[in-house]
């Protein structure tokens, strides 16, 4: 008699034109081992032959085709449509670095249950850096196995459990893309959800420079940034980090001013309904903010610092 195995874990890709990139991801999560999986891509809408490419080549990998654009959204109506407990999403510029990593994601799933997300370690390959080094230091605390508890999501290598992310608000419609992450940790955190980070499971992230503008960019950041520190910080701390914020994009911004003030232009249409949704974070987590700490709000010499740093990531123009 066959026994069938049961669907450990969905991996999910989110993809809009970039046929080339996403035939690069499915042949590397296919690779996987020791893990029974489905293998989902969320098309936003692609024109350029990828659901072709998709029939063609993977007729093993379910595809969602959707009619239009859902941005970010797609990863919540995906997660609807997988049939595991635990949800594993990649970009269609990243993948996973060893045949193993889905298997040891399902590890810690299982060894861990207090754990409601996990990001991994994000690489990218074609600036040659790590995208998530130093994370570490913001982190509340240690597991014995060497994952760090924080405030960490990133959209190039993360996973939940299928039940817990559904349970929130988290790549919801409002934000469509941008920064995104941002808002679906502290969503997670402000319900008591836990999310650890592991810097021994390596993501790949190719970046590719399609689809990218910068000055679109611009305007969906500082739009979702403020919209983000509207609904999950207290009155006073958003008022101190809106302000921040602002002064900090319209710096940064340089050749796009315009974008940042279209963007604040978009935070004041869509404030009330997110006024109206806040759920604030406990004090106690303000702390271990990477974005407030050092990011987005740091002091002279770390703010001179990451400008160079940012000179010198904007010579390959790679804009995220």
């Amino acid at each position: 008699m066959y026994t069938i195995e049961p669907m450990q874990i969905s991996v999910i890709v989110l993809s809009y034109n970039r046929r080339d990139e996403l035939k690069i991801t499915l042949s590397e999560i296919l690779k996987q081992k020791e893990v029974v999986m489905e293998i989902i891509v969320a098309d936003n809408a692609s024109s350029d032959g990828t659901r072709e490419m998709l029939s063609a080549d993977f007729p093993q990998v379910k595809v969602l085709a959707f009619d239009q654009n859902y941005g970010t959204h797609a990863r919540r109506l995906a997660a609807s449509s997988a049939s595991a407990q635990y949800l594993l999403f990649y970009d269609d510029d990243s993948a996973p670095s060893t045949p193993q990593d889905v298997s040891r994601i399902v590890a810690f799933f299982e060894w861990h249950p207090e754990a409601a997300a996990l990001c991994t370690n994000i690489y990218r390959t074609r600036s040659n850096f790590y995208e998530t080094w130093g994370w570490e230091r913001y982190a509340v605390s240690e597991t014995s196995d060497g994952a760090y508890e924080g405030l960490f999501i990133h959209g190039s290598g993360m996973a939940f459990r299928r039940e817990m992310l559904l349970r929130t608000d988290a790549f919801g419609s409002d934000l469509f893309w941008g920064d995104e992450e941002f808002e679906a940790a502290l969503e997670f955190v402000s319900r008591g959800l836990r999310i650890f980070y592991l810097p021994f499971v390596v993501t790949h992230h190719r970046a590719s420079y399609k689809n990218r503008n910068k000055s679109g960019y611009c305007r969906a950041v500082t739009r979702n940034r403020l919209l983000t520190i509207l609904k999950y910080f207290s009155f006073l701390r958003a008022i101190e980090y809106s302000f921040k914020e602002i002064i900090y994009e319209l710096i940064l911004a340089r050749g796009t001013l315009w974008s940042v003030c279209l963007g604040i232009s978009d935070y004041l249409r869509l404030a009330p309904a997110f006024y109206k949704r806040r759920r604030v974070i406990p004090e106690g987590w303000v702390p271990y903010l990477r974005e407030v700490r050092e990011r987005r709000y740091p002091g002279p010499w770390r703010w001179f610092r990451n400008q160079w740093e940012g000179r010198r990531y904007r010579k390959v123009k790679v804009y995220e």
